[in-house]
């Protein structure tokens, strides 16, 4: 509980400066990606039982955002992305577990406008909430914890109103636990994404 109040601070901070932002001259917009996302090797402890090691995997990833671009070149978003990976016991002891995450995220990003070019870097990070679903042969549990990002990427102008941009994130979930049906607890060590997306931007 203490880390989800953490990120809802965090993304109460983002709010915020969105709200300065809006205050600047600042042009709404709207987004959507499409990404290949890798979910890093991870542990699970089953009390009574022991632990495992999992194997990652590599998936499409989903993402929206709507946002505000401010004058100063800042810009502040609310973010949903979902995931899905199929993981299993990496030493064959066969153990599998499917993993959904959808993530809900306040992120920050400075953009490195310089005139005449055509092409802009940015750099950016968030913070959020994201519920987790940990599926295998006996049933689904969900639960809910919070996550951080950091964000690099470039975009360019294809019109007065759009723009494409390519860019990588990387999350880091924290601890997530799930009570099987028999009541044993299984906790899932912190999941860690990679993802490299490709979307566009509109302005309205």
């Amino acid at each position: 509980m203490k880390k989800i109040i953490v990120s809802a601070v965090a993304v109460l901070a983002v709010v915020s400066n969105l709200n300065s932002a809006m205050a600047e001259e600042s042009k709404s917009y709207i987004s959507g990606s499409i990404g290949f996302s890798t979910l890093s090797d991870y542990d699970i402890d089953v009390e009574g039982v022991g632990s495992a090691k999992m194997k990652g995997d590599d998936n499409i990833s989903l993402n929206a955002a709507i946002g505000y671009k401010g004058a100063n070149n800042i810009r502040n978003e609310f973010e949903i992305s979902y995931s899905d990976f199929e993981t299993k016991d990496k030493y064959g002891a066969g153990v599998e577990m499917d993993v959904q995450m959808i993530s809900l995220s306040g992120n920050a990003y400075y953009d490195f406008v310089k005139a005449g070019r055509d092409w802009t870097p940015y750099v950016g990070a968030g913070a959020g909430i994201t519920q987790v679903k940990g599926s295998d042969a006996g049933g689904s549990e969900t639960d809910i914890a919070p996550h951080v990002q950091l964000k690099a990427g470039v975009s360019t102008q294809i019109s007065e109103n759009s723009s494409l941009f390519a860019d990588y994130t990387f999350k880091h979930v924290f601890e997530t636990s799930f009570d099987a049906n028999d009541g044993t607890e299984l906790t899932v060590d912190s999941l860690k994404t990679q993802t490299l997306s490709f979307g566009v931007r509109s302005t309205f």
